[in-house]
């Protein structure tokens, strides 16, 4: 199993603590951009510039190996800066494996300088195009425009649009999200509607993949409700929605109704939500076990990957990963780093 190997330079122990101190004050509420004063504060990489382009080495060998997957959905504001530290791409831990922002059109100027950064860390950086988004805006579009255009002609024309932002931002990849009921479940007009969509939206996909083979591609969601499962052959990872799971017995029951036919079964990753921090039941937590304590469904997703299945777990996904940056006193993104302590065996 690979290891990031731990770097114990008197130099870049030193540089490395006064980094940590810096951003633990800034960490204490809610970040707002600092007035410029003039004061430069030397960076980890400035003042042990050999010694941290070997921890960035290790960090790369680290993530090209094979280790579990973790993932981070962010959920940030279309044309927004970060509000807080937690929306900073720089602030979450440089051993996660992929980024993925909720909204990458007018994209921030801070989050685009940020992408290059984590890059080199070894951070992929992916952004999401989300059906049911695409759905909503094409409703209130009908409704405004007289003479709206067919749902299928709109899915074409904005997911078009949408993967052109993958090479102008520098994104390594984009992960097609469909988290809707099944076609099968709704009237038959709304059935060849969102069948419609779909085969619109994915034959956008293939050609931009086609043209982009080097990008990567992550689906996201219930992919047992694809009406054409093939799509998912292009796919470096299926995440499995299990947001509302409050067990580690309902992860298997997600799973098991995410593999129907057709679902790839080499690269699932199961995705839960951080907790609001603040909270102690809800969403992100399980319910309590035998011994009356709860956990949080980060922390119980992480232990259930590292158990064996008929399936490959590649690894956890997190959504709404900017709720953990507040969950502990000890460190930041603290539910995040013992998931990836859990799973890779960092030391």
């Amino acid at each position: 199993m690979n290891r990031i190997k731990n770097i114990f330079m008197p130099a870049f122990c030193a540089a490395a603590a006064s980094a940590f101190s810096f951003a633990g004050l800034t960490s204490c509420s809610d970040w707002t951009a600092p007035e410029s004063v003039g004061i430069h504060v030397p960076t980890v990489e400035e003042e042990a510039p050999e010694q941290y382009g070997q921890y960035l080495r290790q960090l790369n060998e680290y993530k090209q190996g094979e280790h579990k997957v973790v993932m981070a959905f962010i959920s940030n504001v279309k044309g927004e800066a970060p509000e807080s530290q937690s929306m900073r791409l720089e602030a979450y831990p440089d051993s996660i494996d992929v980024l993925c922002l909720a909204e990458a059109e007018n994209l921030h100027s801070d989050y685009v300088s940020a992408i290059g950064e984590v890059q080199r860390k070894g951070t992929a950086v992916y952004y999401e195009i989300d059906f049911s988004s695409i759905e909503e805006k094409w409703q209130q579009f009908s409704q405004d425009t007289p003479a709206a255009v067919s749902f299928p002609d709109y899915c074409k024309e904005n997911v078009s649009a949408l993967v052109g932002l993958c090479n102008m931002h520098g994104f390594d990849g984009i992960t097609v999200t469909y988290d809707s009921p099944a076609p099968s479940a709704v009237s038959d007009a709304d059935a060849e509607r969102i069948e419609g969509g779909l085969a619109a939206l994915f034959a956008e996909i293939s050609s931009w993949k086609t043209s982009n083979p080097d990008k990567g591609l992550i689906f996201s969601g219930f992919p047992q409700y694809l009406p054409d499962t093939s799509v998912l052959e292009e796919c470096d990872y299926i995440v499995v929605n299990a947001r509302d799971a409050v067990s580690e017995a309902d992860l298997d029951i997600s799973v098991r109704k995410a593999l129907s036919a057709g679902v790839p079964l080499d690269n699932v990753i199961i995705c839960v939500a951080a907790y609001v921090p603040g909270t102690t039941s809800g969403e992100g937590w399980f319910e309590a076990g035998a011994d009356g304590n709860t956990i949080d469904a980060v922390a119980g997703a992480a232990e259930w990957v590292m158990t064996g299945d008929s399936f490959t777990k590649a690894g956890l996904a997190v959504a709404d990963a900017q709720n953990d940056y507040y969950n502990s006193n000890a460190s930041v993104f603290s539910k995040i780093r013992k998931a990836i302590q859990t799973m890779n065996s960092i030391r």
